[in-house]
Formats: structure tokens, sequence, C-alpha cells
């Protein structure tokens, strides 16, 4: 009986770690990232580095 509830223990693993995989290939897609998500809606736009006055004037 032990063996039998260990192959099925690692059958669950083994089917929980193609469904993170999945998952996070599903995530790459951008559409389907604002859907499964909300993180990206909280972080607002993205600053971009300002160049100091220096930098401009060679």
């Amino acid at each position: 009986m032990s063996k039998r509830l260990e192959r099925r223990a690692l059958l669950f693993i083994g089917l929980l770690l193609i469904l993170v995989i999945l998952c996070q290939l599903l995530l790459l897609v951008p559409d389907l990232k604002k859907i499964m998500t909300t993180i990206d809606r909280l972080e607002g736009t993205p600053v971009h580095m300002q160049s100091n006055s220096k930098d401009r004037n060679g």
C-alpha cells in the first residue's frame, strides 16, 4: 500500500509541476496576463531614468 500511495503522490507532484509551467508560459502572453493578474493595473506608468543636465550639454 505504501508504494501505491508513493506513486500517486509522485504523479500528483508531477501534475502540479506541469500546471505551474503551463501557467508561467501563459503569463508570457500579454493579453492573457491582463486577465490572469491584477498587478499590472496597480503598477501605474513606468518611470524612465532622467539624464543629468551635464549629459545633455555633452
